[in-house]
C-alpha cells in the first residue's frame, strides 16, 4: 500500500466534514454552529486532519484564514466526495421509508387474471413509486436471471436455493363439460377415465399419467389425449369448450360446477 493510501485508510470522515464546512462558511465559528460542534473540538479535529495528511490546510491569523493551495484542492474533492455520499445515504433511507423501483411478478396466467389484476391498481395507488410489471407463466423459468421479484406457483420449485412459502392448499380435480360426457359411458371408477380424451399440460413430467386415491385404495390411470397446451388458462378453455377431460385446481372450476357447465368426475376419489 502506497503512502498515499495508508494515510487515506486512516481518515476520520467527521474530520473531513469539519474541513468542508470551514471552507465552506470560511469562518471557524459559523462552522461549528453549523456542526454543532465547540469551536475548540473544531480545532482539534482539523488539526488531526492536517496530521493524518501531512500537509497544512489552512492559513489563519487573528483576522482571517484562508485555504493553501493543497487545501483548495482537497476542499474541492471532498466537497464533491462528501455532497455524493450524503445523497447517496438519503437514497437508502427513502428506499426504507417508501417503496420504489419495479417490482417483477411472474404467475400463471389465470392467477394474473383472477387474482393480481385486481389487486394492482389499489397497489400502485398505495405506492406510487414502484412500477408494476407482471409475466404471466406457468413454467419453472430462471426467476434469478429474469430478476423476478415474485414468482407464484402451484407446487416446490426445483431450486431449493429460492426462498418459498405456501400461500394456500387446494384440491386438483378431473373435469369435463355435459356436453362432452353425453356421449360416453358413465365415468364411476379411475379406469373409465382411459376412455375419455385428455387435454395435457406441458408443465407436467408425465401429463398422461394420474393417481387417484380413495381411503386406502390407490389407482393409476395411463389416459391418452391429442391437444397439449402450456399453461392452465389455455387448458381451462379447451374443456370450457368441450374438447375433453383434464385436471385443474378446485378453486378455478368450482363456480362453473355450480353452474352446471362442469362436471366434476370422481367423486370420493382425490389427487394426492
Amino acid at each position: 500500500m502506497s503512502a498515499a493510501l495508508e494515510r487515506l485508510n486512516h481518515l476520520n470522515l467527521n474530520h473531513l466534514y469539519a474541513f468542508v464546512a470551514v471552507a465552506e462558511h470560511n469562518s471557524f465559528t459559523a462552522a461549528a454552529e453549523a456542526l454543532g460542534l465547540s469551536k475548540s473540538l473544531l480545532s482539534e479535529q482539523l488539526r488531526r486532519l492536517e496530521a493524518d495528511l501531512g500537509i497544512q490546510l489552512l492559513t489563519r491569523t487573528t483576522r482571517r484564514m484562508t485555504l493553501t493551495d493543497r487545501g483548495e484542492l482537497l476542499f474541492g474533492v471532498a466537497q464533491r466526495m462528501l455532497g455524493e455520499l450524503d445523497g447517496a445515504l438519503s437514497d437508502v433511507r427513502d428506499l426504507q421509508g417508501e417503496p420504489s423501483g419495479r417490482l417483477r411478478i411472474t404467475a400463471p396466467q389465470d392467477f394474473v387474471k383472477w387474482h393480481i389484476s385486481s389487486v394492482s391498481a389499489a397497489f400502485i395507488r398505495q405506492f406510487p413509486k414502484v412500477q408494476v410489471e407482471m409475466l404471466a407463466d406457468d413454467q419453472f423459468s430462471d426467476l434469478v436471471g429474469q430478476r423476478i421479484d415474485l414468482a407464484v406457483r402451484i407446487g416446490w420449485p426445483r431450486d431449493s436455493g429460492l426462498h418459498a412459502s405456501k400461500l394456500c392448499d387446494f384440491q386438483q380435480v378431473a373435469v369435463a363439460t355435459p356436453g362432452y360426457l353425453a356421449g360416453l359411458p358413465p365415468v364411476l371408477q379411475p379406469h373409465d377415465l382411459a376412455r375419455c380424451e385428455w387435454i395435457g399440460h406441458t408443465r407436467l413430467s408425465t401429463p398422461w399419467t394420474w393417481t387417484f386415491e380413495r381411503q386406502r385404495e390407490r389407482a393409476t390411470v395411463q389416459t391418452r389425449g391429442r391437444l397439449l397446451a402450456n399453461n392452465t388458462l389455455a387448458v381451462y378453455r379447451l374443456v370450457l369448450d368441450g374438447a375433453g377431460v383434464s385436471v385443474l385446481p378446485s378453486v378455478r372450476v368450482a363456480r362453473e360446477i355450480a353452474r352446471g357447465r362442469r362436471v366434476r368426475l370422481l367423486h370420493g376419489w382425490r389427487l394426492p
